[in-house]
């Protein structure tokens, strides 16, 4: 017999997948594993026999009965945030409110939350995932506590406002499709880069950053390249290269399940400026939560093969 009422958790995981338009983007929010996600999904859907989202490879939109049932749980949720609030129920759970790059967390981010929250059920996160530089301006106004990202410059923050710790280092990557041309190579250059049709990312990206700079160092620039198609986010970007539409670099870390389904050809990338370091960044050093979970994160970081870096 189904229960009179819908599964609260499974009704705070679609509303976390609806907000994001992303089943990857719900699962850092939520702490938990992309899988767990789908399951809660799949089982809500199961429920009631509806179908609530149009899943299109990694692309997500809501059906007529999602979009009913996330303007009802956003009232749902609103008013339960009322009734804590009135009742005083979260008086002893301390807020950390994060801004994070997707590709910094898209695969690390819910195992350091989850194991965090393990050892500090007092804690609980406001998360939100952003490019470079909004996270880093969401930091400067107070709207977020830390953030975490894949490319900084000294023009950037203030040392003496900002503190600024390089937790280990990722890798920029070439994704091409598998009967590109470049696809037979294991390794490439960047200039055989540039000579084809490019997906890139908007330049407050934190990777289309780095890009720019690794092109800077090999004599280019970003102006080399043959832009065909400009993506808000690396999923978009591995979906368009999917399809043929051309080519990019996106981090190592954004391809784990990408090659797992086979979708693209991961190269190397022949260029000592390849590699980026992955930065934790936070203003109040008074904060002693904040403090100890950016500690937190730099040792998961650490124990999970990151070579650990310093500023440069």
């Amino acid at each position: 017999m189904v229960s009179k009422f819908p599964d609260l958790k499974e009704l705070e995981t679609f509303y976390a997948v609806a907000s994001a338009l992303s089943f990857s983007k719900g699962a850092i929010t939520l702490g938990i594993s992309q899988s767990s996600v789908s399951i809660r999904i799949r089982n809500l859907e199961t429920r009631y026999k509806q179908k609530l989202f149009y899943r299109n490879g990694w692309s997500v939109e809501l059906t007529p009965k999602g979009e009913f049932l996330y303007g009802s749980v956003k009232k749902l949720f609103e008013h339960l945030r009322e009734i804590e609030n009135f009742l005083g129920g979260q008086d002893n759970i301390r807020k950390i409110r994060i801004s994070a790059g997707e590709s910094t967390f898209l695969s690390m981010f819910p195992g350091i939350i989850t194991e965090y929250r393990m050892a500090h059920p007092d804690i609980d996160f406001n998360i939100d995932i952003n490019e470079t530089l909004k996270s880093l301006e969401n930091l400067k106004v107070g709207i977020v506590d830390l953030i975490f990202i894949g490319w900084i410059s000294e023009g950037m923050y203030d040392r003496n406002v900002f503190e600024v710790k390089a937790l280990g280092e990722d890798e920029l990557v070439l994704i091409v499709p598998w009967d590109h041309p470049l696809a037979e190579f294991q390794s490439v250059k960047p200039e055989q880069i540039v000579q084809y049709d490019y997906i890139a990312r908007r330049k407050s990206s934190g990777v289309q950053r780095a890009v720019m700079d690794m092109l800077y160092n090999a004599g280019l620039s970003d102006n080399d390249l043959k832009v065909k198609g400009v993506m808000d986010n690396a999923s978009s970007v591995i979906m368009a290269v999917h399809k043929n539409m051309g080519i990019s670099i996106v981090s190592r870390m954004q391809t784990t399940v990408a090659t797992s389904m086979n979708l693209v050809k991961v190269l190397n990338i022949n260029s000592p400026h390849s590699k980026r370091k992955v930065y934790v960044s936070y203003t109040n050093r008074d904060d002693r939560d904040v403090v100890d979970f950016a500690q937190f994160a730099a040792d998961y970081f650490r124990r999970h093969s990151l070579p650990e870096t310093s500023v440069a």
